[in-house]
């Protein structure tokens, strides 16, 4: 019903941002092409854009997703304006995850974060606060991932009935890391029900692959097995690669009764993190510097670490570190 052509440009262009939220992506992508065809505004054409970068990213298309939000970006950092910096740079954060590139994925959203900050936007912020745990996380830095979740706890706590889902989401990764699979169920749990009271079918789908992973270190396998049956159905509606083939690997253990584990594991990523340290060849004093707590703390964290590996010197927990390191680099 709208005539006023630049009005009309910028509502088909939103509207394919919100079938994508929605799950309805191929309207998403149809009602994306027809904004870009039609003359209206650029601004309306990016937003378009960041549609059809989103459905592409959904969809395991990298290349092609790369591709929308880069130009996206370009023309959100060229106009100076925040609400067309955040969303395709969110989209870039995704796409690097994907591509097994999570120190680029920091990278961006550490950019995001600052730039949320400089000008105290909140809202658009949201959708970082889970990309940023993993993407940490992927990084083989829990510990960061932990730190992250709390400057973004800061930087959109004023708006809980936005920011809830995120946030549980975000505490849930953490405490699953940290190998408190009780805490980690509850949040879990809570961000699956928030994702899906906002319409968000792609936050909400990995919220329950997360609850599934937990489900599996709790040994309750027919709950985690019925969650991937659940995301591998939403995944062939939406024909997305990425959620089939997590789905599909999260029914495999589920079936096979293994654990997904951590690379760091038997330890915390706590000692994990202190492990890396005595890597670096740093005291039980400067450790306890350098992570903000008691020496007699960091000391205590040592001789659990040590009996965990079943190590007796020092030196063979900084070989174990540095393989893991290793391994996480090489994944």
């Amino acid at each position: 019903s709208i005539e006023h052509s630049f009005c009309a440009h910028l509502m088909t262009a939103t509207s394919a941002v919100v079938a994508w939220a929605d799950g309805r992506w191929d309207d998403a992508a149809s009602e994306a092409r027809h904004a870009m065809a039609d003359r209206g505004c650029r601004r309306g054409a990016e937003l378009a854009r960041w549609a059809l970068g989103y459905v592409a990213a959904g969809r395991g298309q990298i290349e092609d997703a790369e591709a929308a939000f880069a130009q996206g970006l370009a023309f959100g950092i060229q106009s100076e304006a925040i609400e067309l910096i955040l969303p395709p740079l969110w989209g870039l954060a995704e796409v690097a995850l994907q591509a097994g590139d999570p120190t680029r994925a920091v990278t961006l959203c550490d950019d995001a974060l600052a730039r949320a900050q400089a000008v105290g936007e909140r809202l658009l912020f949201v959708p970082f606060v889970v990309t940023g745990v993993r993407a940490y996380q992927s990084a083989g830095r829990p510990a960061d991932a932990t730190v992250w979740l709390a400057a973004a706890e800061v930087q959109v706590g004023a708006i809980p009935e936005v920011s809830g889902p995120a946030i549980e989401h975000g505490r849930g990764l953490v405490a699953l890391a940290n190998g408190a699979t009780g805490l980690a169920r509850v949040a879990l749990e809570a961000a699956v029900r928030g994702w899906d009271g906002k319409g968000r079918i792609w936050e909400g789908t990995w919220a329950r692959l997360d609850l599934g992973q937990c489900l599996i270190r709790s040994n309750r396998f027919a709950e985690a097995l019925a969650l991937a049956v659940e995301v591998r159905t939403v995944a062939s509606r939406l024909d997305s690669r990425p959620l089939a083939d997590r789905a599909d690997a999260l029914q495999r253990m589920a079936r096979g009764r293994v654990t997904a584990e951590a690379p760091w594991r038997p330890l915390t990523s706590r000692e994990f993190e202190v492990a890396r340290l005595i890597a670096e060849g740093r005291t039980n004093a400067e450790i306890g510097d350098f992570l903000g707590i008691a020496h007699k703390t960091a000391s205590s964290h040592v001789e659990h670490i040590l009996a965990k590996l079943g190590a007796s010197r020092r030196a063979e927990i900084a070989t174990w570190a540095s393989t893991i390191d290793r391994e996480l680099v090489r994944h």
